[in-house]
Parts: structure tokens; sequence; C-alpha cells
């Protein structure tokens, strides 16, 4: 059976290496057919992300969440196994090459069974992920695989959280929109829209005089000033901008 994290892995490395090229976005659509438009398959794909992130939690969060998100990972993989076979199927035919699994740990957590002979590879693995999703994010760190996929993935995923079908005309129009600019055209775009958002920022921080508020204030335009150049970071700057 071929794992999740490796059918992950292959997918992002099929769209670093076509990325600009031809049949780009006939990639892209494949993409969103066998994952994007799966309920299960986004979901996994979300928390093999988050799970492979420096998120800044807890140790007791961390624990606890760990724990979580590999019980949810192996009832997908059990109730979705016809269509991360064919999400296989439909990467390999894109690609043939080797590729290095970078949710190795993830996966040993999701298809090891806890017999005694592997639970010392099960802590291993997961005191490896626990260290990772409790350190903070790098400043402005930006890995091309964000250009469009874990962004588009995060993207969605929040979409679908809120039931898609309540989003209105104009919002779907918007999110396409965004997802389809290029890199150059990004950077702009997130550049812009962070000035007009900083600006407005430090005017609230200026005329408001709780310590408190100023506080958050200050602390939405660090985190403003430090996101990446992404897809998801323009979206939810512009989501800010239209609430200030």
């Amino acid at each position: 059976m071929t794992k999740f994290g490796e059918i992950k892995s292959k997918i992002e490395d099929v769209l670093i290496e076509n990325y600009k090229k031809d049949d780009f976005k006939s990639f892209l659509k494949g993409f969103k057919k066998h994952v994007l438009s799966n309920k299960g398959l986004l979901e996994a794909y979300y928390l093999y992300d988050n799970l492979s992130s420096k998120n800044g939690l807890s140790n007791e969060v961390a624990d606890v969440y760990i724990e979580l998100s590999v019980d949810r990972l192996k009832k997908i993989v059990n109730e979705e196994y016809k269509k991360i076979s064919e999400l296989n199927e439909w990467v390999n035919k894109k690609s043939k090459r080797d590729v290095v699994n970078n949710y190795k740990d993830i996966d040993v957590l999701v298809y090891t069974n806890s017999s005694v002979k592997n639970l010392e590879k099960l802590a291993e693995s997961s005191l490896n992920i626990k260290k990772l999703v409790s350190n903070k994010s790098d400043v402005k760190e930006t890995k091309t695989v964000n250009l469009p996929l874990s962004s588009m993935i995060k993207v969605a995923t929040n979409i679908f959280n809120n039931k898609y079908s309540n989003i209105t005309e104009s919002e779907k129009n918007e999110l396409n929109s965004l997802l389809s600019l290029d890199k150059k055209s990004l950077k702009t775009q997130i550049n812009e829209s962070k000035e007009t958002v900083i600006n407005k920022l430090k005017n609230s921080l200026t005329e408001s005089q709780d310590k408190e508020l100023n506080d958050k204030i200050q602390e939405t335009i660090n985190k403003i000033i430090d996101s990446d150049i992404s897809f998801l970071t323009l979206y939810r700057i512009k989501e800010l901008e239209k609430e200030l």
C-alpha cells in the first residue's frame, strides 16, 4: 500500500517541477478533481500540512493535537482507501521518478500498528512531530511548494469547513482570481495589501488609549510584516482589509 505521505510528496514534487510549464494548469485541475473535491482527502492533506509545520503549540496542546489528528487520519485512510488508490494512480502517471517522503514520521503514526516491536519507532516519530509543531514559524520562510499547493489546500479546507454552499458568488470569483495570479503579481498584490492594512492598523494604534487593544494591534501588524508570499497570505490580508 502506498502511504498518503508518499503520494503527497510526489504531488508536491510534480508541482514544483512543472510550475510555469504548459501542463501546470492541467495538473492543478487533476489535483482539484482528486483532492479538493473530496472532503476526506482534503482534510487529510490539511492535517498532513499542519503536522509537518511549525505551529508554536505548547507541549500539552501538541500531544493532544497529534493524537487527535492521527486518529482522524487513520479513519480517513480506511474510509477513502479507493480514492487514495485512484489518487496514487493519477500522480504516478505524471511522474515516474523516486521522491523523498517528506512526511515519513506522519506515515509511521498513521500506518504502523502499535505492537510491542513498533513502539520505539512510533515514539520516535511522535517526538519528531511534536518538536516540529511546537516550534514557532520562521520569519518570512517561503517554500516553492506553498505556491500554490499548501495555500490552496488551506484556503479550500477553510471554505469547506464553513460550508462552501454558503459562500457568495462574488467570494468564489475573488478566490478563483487570487489563485490564478502568477508569482510576480501575487507578490505585488500582497505588498500593496500589506501596506494598506498596516497603515489602517497604525491609525487605530494612534487613536486608541486601550493598552491591551494596542498590544493586539501591534501583534497583528508584526504578523502581517512577517507573513510569507502565498495565496493564503493574500486571502487573509484581503479579508482583514474588508473588516477595517
